[in-house]
């Protein structure tokens, strides 16, 4: 009687130590804005805001070529 106690008093401490046990993943969270007013965009990605003075360069960015965006830290 003791011994099957025993085995389930640890049977239940092994599912609540093990449980918390999570896969560290991060969730990437990319939000794209186009302003009307002018032909500027800017995307929000992982804490920091990328800013394009035109829809060509950031075509062009995307696509490997030099035009690198003007990037900011956001607040947290």
């Amino acid at each position: 009687m003791v011994a099957s106690s025993l085995f389930i008093f640890s049977v239940g401490f092994f599912i609540y130590a093990v449980s918390p046990a999570y896969a560290n993943t991060e969730k990437i969270n990319v939000s794209v804005k186009k302003n009307n007013v002018d032909n500027s965009y800017t995307v929000v990605s992982n804490g920091y805001l990328y800013y394009w003075d035109y829809y060509s360069y950031m075509e062009n960015w995307v696509r490997g070529n030099i035009n690198q965006p003007k990037k900011r830290k956001l607040p947290l």
